[in-house]
């Protein structure tokens, strides 16, 4: 009666989270990238983020989102196919249906 259920199709999105760049499920990105404010990639980019500096810059990988290449980032939210090492100051969220082939590592758990 009380029980929610989850919509497998629903967006992912970070509460209180601004997304002022967005790589949409059409585009295709190669080569290196430096977001200066937090980025959602639904599409493919080939190619390493390393998001950051002294801003707490948060990348999404939506669902059908793909990354060849590292991760560098404060929040690595992960939904889609990673292929390359993930590297959070803070934290990394792994979605379910999500599917990382490299190394993980994050800030410390308190």
């Amino acid at each position: 009666m009380f029980a929610s259920k989850k919509n497998k199709n629903a967006p992912l999105v970070l509460s209180a989270e601004k997304f002022d760049t967005l790589i949409g499920v059409g585009c295709r990105v190669q080569g290196l990238l430096v977001p200066e404010q937090s980025i959602r990639i639904d599409g493919v980019v080939e190619g390493d983020i390393r998001a950051g500096g002294k801003q707490q810059v948060s990348v999404v990988i939506g669902p059908q989102g793909r990354v060849k290449g590292s991760i560098h980032a404060h929040r690595v939210v992960v939904a889609g196919t990673v292929q390359g090492d993930i590297q959070a100051s803070e934290r990394v969220e792994l979605q379910a249906q999500c599917r990382i082939e490299g190394d993980i590592r994050y800030g410390p758990i308190s």
